[in-house]
């Protein structure tokens, strides 16, 4: 299971650009291999919401709403415990992080409805 791979939007949280692309390969490499494996990834994407650290909280809704392209049956059985955490994180005082919850939601939404 690549769950070692996810772990690491926790890490991105460096003001480097090439850190962020660097974060950026990881989340899409991760989404890719999280397809059979979201409700391994769940719990650590949840914690991710709860961090201190804006980036961090962005990168975990970015990857809780492009997961649901991957898995939208699978996240079908969760989003009772996902909507309502995105929609705590749109009250967000960061900025990047409300448009990253605002888009999760509308992603999740798309996925669910295909």
């Amino acid at each position: 299971m690549h769950l070692h791979t996810c772990g690491h939007v926790h890490t991105c949280t460096h003001t480097h650009t090439h850190t962020h692309t660097h974060c950026r390969r990881r989340r899409r490499r991760c989404r890719c291999h999280c397809t059979a494996g979201v409700k391994l990834v769940l719990p650590a994407l949840l914690k991710g919401l709860e961090d201190k650290v804006w980036r961090t909280k962005q990168g975990s809704v970015q990857l809780l709403g492009s997961m649901s392209h991957c898995a939208p049956k699978q996240l079908g059985s969760c989003l009772p415990t996902i909507v309502p955490r995105i929609s705590d994180v749109l009250n967000d005082p960061h900025p990047k992080v409300q448009a990253a919850a605002n888009e999760a939601l509308r992603e999740v939404s798309m996925g669910w409805s295909r």
